[in-house]
């Protein structure tokens, strides 16, 4: 559907875009996410069409990379809404249609109002809607004009965090309905994974991993993908002339076979007990617990083995096991568990 190849941008010697490659399937969700200053932006705009940059951008095998902005048929809602305060709801969502001087514009917006569920809003001005409203009508100006990709920019950024939910739910329902090609961005990784059917990750203008989201998370390819997804347990590794050792504690990695500088556990990898395990498959090692977050279901804890290590235990657990804070505790895993980067 949408395949960008190269796509590069250089500005007074600095490469903001580095050789970007993507390719979009037709109505797929997908998210570019990364930190602030990441290229996140920008590549939605060279996309869009407001950059000059090399490469190609080639939607359902044209090449759209010369075509202006409005010919490139790729609608945008932009982070801050970018409402005219100064139109009514209805002439905000005509807006495009009266530029390229489309015919029926009130069914189209009747229409779109209809299918929105906005119809009570359309004479009203843009001023006095809520962060939720601002966004409906962004999202219905793109789409009135019926665009075959759609790009959201950061579109939960502007709206308070109790409706975020709903809104969520919104842009999923919306997708499916118009059986959109969806580009979200966004820094957020929780955000994308619950939207997004794969992802890239963005970094210094270079996509970094390309994959669903629960691959990402399971399997990242390197110190900053896992840090940014959240991987909490970062696990450093000795060389010794015997072999490699989980740092720390000196535990030996037979299955390691050439350097690598971390590995990754998974707290759900992870088994507390109050006795060690003994199993030649399992590392048991006794540590003391620093910390426990309680959630709703789960707590989390932070637990001193030679280094901080984080696991989770359903409340109930933690409760009938009498942990708490200076708690003595053994944590197994198996080395099979650990991957490596």
């Amino acid at each position: 559907m949408l395949k960008i190849v190269d796509l590069t941008l250089k500005i007074n010697g600095k490469t903001l875009l580095d050789s970007i490659n993507l390719d979009v399937s037709k109505n797929e969700y997908f998210a570019v996410i990364g930190p602030n200053g990441a290229g996140k932006t920008i590549l939605m705009e060279s996309i869009a069409g407001f950059k000059k940059v090399k490469g190609n951008v080639l939607l359902e095998g044209k090449n759209i990379g010369n075509l202006p902005i409005e010919k490139r048929n790729i609608g945008i809602v932009y982070q801050n809404f970018a409402l005219f305060p100064h139109l009514s709801v209805k002439e905000n969502i005509a807006f495009s249609l009266k530029i390229k001087k489309s015919k029926d514009i009130e069914e189209k917006i009747n229409w779109i109002g209809k299918q929105l569920d906005i119809t009570h809003l359309l004479e009203r001005n843009t001023k006095n809607l809520s962060g939720g409203e601002k966004q409906k009508i962004a999202i219905a100006r793109a789409l009135i004009a019926k665009p075959k990709v759609l790009i959201l920019d950061e579109p939960f950024s502007a709206i308070d965090a109790s409706f975020k939910r709903k809104m969520i739910d919104f842009i999923k329902t919306v997708h499916k309905r118009f059986d959109l090609t969806t580009i979200h961005i966004t820094h957020n990784f929780e955000e994308a994974i619950k939207l997004a059917d794969r992802l890239a990750i963005i970094t210094k203008g270079k996509i970094v991993q390309i994959g669903k989201p629960t691959q990402i998370f399971k399997n990242p390819r390197s110190e900053f993908v896992a840090s940014f997804v959240g991987l909490e347990n970062l696990i450093p590794i000795t060389q010794k002339d015997d072999g490699y050792y989980l740092s720390g504690i000196s535990i030996p990695l037979s299955t390691l076979k050439s350097f690598k500088k971390f590995a990754i556990l998974h707290s759900d990898e992870i088994i507390l007990s109050k006795k060690a395990v003994k199993s030649s498959a399992r590392f048991s090692i006794e540590g003391i617990i620093k910390e426990i977050s309680e959630r709703d279901f789960y707590s989390s804890l932070k637990i001193d083995i030679g280094f901080i290590i984080t696991a989770k235990i359903t409340n109930k657990s933690l409760q009938k096991m009498d942990l708490h804070k200076g708690s003595k505790i053994f944590v197994t895993f198996k080395e099979s568990s650990l991957r490596f980067i």
